[in-house]
């Protein structure tokens, strides 16, 4: 068995890494190297401007979820992004616009569109648009969140 002489040094050393790993638990800790959003990020919907990422968001981050369209025989679905912190649209600052076609054009609320929205640590915006219905996937590249 190996038994290590303990000093008032190694229990200090040992007391702070305990410390630490602990704070890292709890997510109190950050590091001066981690960006984060100085913005919020929107998806104009019917109710408005939706915030899907929160400022102040640690990078790199994502955001997922299903929309549908809102009207019969819709040939696309339309993805408004924005940054701001209003649930007014045109309060907030339009960084993309991309048109998602549905193939063959549905009754109201049967297309079925994931849309996926990754900022990676230098603010890059990226959307993944998926028909879960063809499975036909489009990427597009939307510009730089602040």
């Amino acid at each position: 068995m190996f038994m290590m002489a303990t000093t008032k040094k190694n229990r200090l050393h040992l007391a702070c890494i305990l410390l630490i790993n602990f704070a890292l638990l709890l997510g109190g800790c950050s590091s001066a190297n981690e960006k984060q959003l100085t913005e919020s990020i929107c998806i104009e919907t019917s109710e408005g401007c939706t915030r899907v990422i929160s400022k102040g968001a640690i990078l790199p981050t994502s955001y997922s979820e299903e929309y549908s369209n809102h009207e019969a025989d819709q040939d696309q679905i339309g993805i408004m992004l924005y940054g701001g912190e209003d649930s007014k649209t045109e309060s907030n600052r339009l960084i993309g616009e991309f048109h998602i076609p549905i193939r063959p054009p549905a009754n109201a609320g049967d297309a079925r569109v994931q849309v996926t929205i990754l900022i990676d640590a230098s603010k890059k915006i990226s959307i993944i648009a998926k028909d879960l219905d063809s499975g036909r996937q489009d990427e597009f590249m939307a510009g730089t969140a602040k």
